[in-house]
């Protein structure tokens, strides 16, 4: 075993790494192109994801033998690929499942594509590319020969998006918690503040009442896919009279040309067409397909939320539904269109970590009631309880006034806001830091986010890169076109293995 100073290390880690360009490119391509999307609601979606995800597990396996890597498999829920010298352990968690890619992007998303000097694909950012940098780095480490006092472990999840996260908590109930652990999934420098989590979902139950033949009448209001994505699309449904509908079509149009002028940045396809193929029994139908911009639930403002424009065209020509629907549709529509909760009443600014982050991720609304899932996001200072609390007594007024069945449920156990004191672990941290300033020449400034990462499932961990928002670099998690440079990659390879260098192997001074 080669004996490094520091210094030494840097220069020689980064020589390798240099030469390995290429390797890196192809190997993050070919990780790219297996489509696992988790959260399938469908038998199809879900034995689509088991099945990438056994292909993407066999891929990284071999790929981990040959850099003489150890790997473990853990009942198919969580994989490590691990350096077993040492006594104390530093985790890496990183998954390997994405989100769904919606619609409008440049280059095919699970095809690994490379052009224009970049990498492009579901996963280049959020966390394929960063799991690929880590595992290059530890390579790195291991082919200059160096001599480790400290385990390293990735911990390879699949659960990461869905939220649940029962892939880390079944590694941790075999292993234990690590002594300190980094995510490269989120932001440079340093994150070690994070906003808290939680699904609330706002529910309606009505008895439906008859149609009327002769009016145009809602149907239904459908829209987003995941509660963490900013919808770049919902369909609103209408049913036509049975008598003159192509009269009525025309007059839905005119109100809809109306709302556009009103409303600059919404969007809905034009010009409506029936419905031909669905039919509702003896009704013809007009879908109005509002069109919005993706975006990560933790910075909604980055998007356009189609639902809510659904929605807004649903309060203003409220003549065509009934009263449940119109009261529920409004509730939403006001409740979610602050950012920051102040219509649930649960807006609160903390110096460190922000304000309060509310995203209306996905609405299912029929003439018989519906669901909206909203994705919220606290700071340190208010708790999940406390949010179900207050969110309640803005919902009871709304309740006892109007006489409608509207209520709250939540999905999972939510996580509340994170903080990791620096103090505490001055030796990872200066790690990190020294890593940081060595690669980038700038100062290593710690920082919190409004993303949850799995920061949240592992004691003493934060959140390490892998985006530097300077410049043309910017945040594509959960967008269309997410695409990382191959520099970026090659930057963020460097950065992590020496960080691991200095946190896990024996160095001269």
């Amino acid at each position: 075993m080669k004996n490094f100073t520091k210094e030494k290390l840097f220069e020689e880690l980064s020589k390798w790494i240099e030469s390995k360009r290429e390797q890196i490119t192809e190997s993050t391509a070919h990780l790219l192109r297996f489509k696992t999307i988790s959260g399938g609601k469908t038998d199809f979606e879900k034995a689509q994801f088991e099945k990438a995800l056994q292909e993407c597990f066999d891929y990284l396996e071999t790929f981990s033998d040959r850099m003489g890597l150890k790997f473990k498999n853990y009942d198919g829920k969580v994989n490590v690929i691990e350096q077993p010298e040492g006594d104390k352990v530093v985790a890496i968690p990183v998954h390997i499942d994405v989100v769904p890619v919606g619609g409008g992007w440049r280059y095919p998303p699970f095809e690994g594509v490379i052009a224009r000097g970049k990498l492009w694909g579901r996963g280049a950012q959020d966390d394929k590319g960063p799991a690929m940098a880590c595992l290059f780095g530890l390579y790195a480490l291991k082919e200059l020969g160096l001599t480790f006092h400290t385990k390293t472990r990735m911990l390879i999840g699949t659960q990461e998006e869905v939220g649940n996260w029962s892939d880390i908590r079944h590694y941790l109930d075999r292993e234990g918690a690590p002594d300190f652990g980094f995510t490269p999934d989120g932001l440079f420098p340093i994150i070690n503040g994070e906003k808290g989590i939680m699904t609330l979902q706002i529910c309606l139950e009505c008895s439906e009442i008859p149609l009327t033949d002769n009016e145009i009448e809602f149907y239904e209001l459908n829209g987003g896919d995941r509660v963490n994505i900013v919808p770049d699309y919902a369909n609103l449904t209408f049913l036509l009279p049975l008598d003159n509908p192509e009269s009525a079509l025309k007059k839905l149009e005119l109100e809809v040309r109306e709302f556009l002028g009103n409303n600059e940045d919404a969007k809905i396809d034009l010009p409506l067409k029936i419905d031909e193929k669905d039919e509702y029994p003896g009704r013809k139908k007009v879908v109005l397909h509002f069109i919005g911009e993706s975006a990560h639930g933790s910075l909604p403002w980055n998007g356009h939320n189609a639902i809510l424009d659904g929605l807004k065209f649903f309060s203003k020509y409220q003549k065509y539904s009934y009263l449940p629907l119109r009261t529920y549709a409004e509730f939403i529509c006001k409740s979610s269109l602050d950012y920051n909760g102040k219509g649930l009443d649960i807006y609160k600014m903390h110096d460190f970590i922000g304000a309060t982050t509310v995203n209306l991720g996905m609405i299912r609304l029929s003439r018989k009631g519906g669901i909206s899932y909203l994705n919220i996001r606290p700071p340190l200072g208010l708790t999940i309880k406390e949010i179900k609390e207050r969110v309640e007594k803005v919902i009871l007024p709304v309740r006892t006034e109007s006489g409608i069945n509207i209520y709250q449920k939540h999905e999972g156990t939510g996580a509340e806001a994170l903080f990791v004191d620096p103090d505490k672990y001055p030796f990872y941290f200066n790690a990190m830091k020294v890593a940081y300033q060595s690669v980038t020449k700038k100062l290593p400034e710690l920082k919190a986010i409004g993303g949850t990462t799995f920061a949240k499932a592992l004691p003493n961990t934060v959140c390490f890169g892998p985006v530097l928002e300077e410049g043309d670099e910017k945040e594509l998690a959960h967008m269309k076109d997410e695409c990382v440079t191959i520099d970026e990659l090659i930057r963020n390879t460097k950065i992590y293995g020496y960080a691991l260098g200095l946190m896990t192997a024996n160095l001269s001074s």
